[in-house]
């Protein structure tokens, strides 16, 4: 989990890599429901969850925070040029 930083307000980004379904389709829907059904838990569900996890051997990765980088080609004035709505082509 990353804690992106930036002149806005700071965001989280989740990188996933499973090193046994590195090209498995499925794996992000069913993360997606996964992620879905721990957001209906309570604060206390959630946290038994996680010592259930740790007891299962797995462990909590600290939150990285990273500086966000600007990607010019995703910038609004790029989009405007070449959209519908702006003056390129459509």
């Amino acid at each position: 989990m990353l804690e992106v930083e930036g002149t806005r307000a700071h965001h989280f980004r989740l990188v996933l890599r499973h090193p046994t379904r590195l090209l498995d389709v499925g794996f992000k829907s069913a993360l997606s429901a996964t992620l879905d059904r721990l957001s209906a838990h309570a604060v206390d569900q959630l946290r038994g969850e996680l010592r259930a996890a740790e007891a299962a051997g797995l462990h909590p990765l600290e939150l990285r925070r990273v500086p966000e980088e600007v990607d010019f080609w995703r910038d609004d004035f790029w989009n405007w040029i070449s959209g519908p709505i702006g003056g390129g082509p459509i």
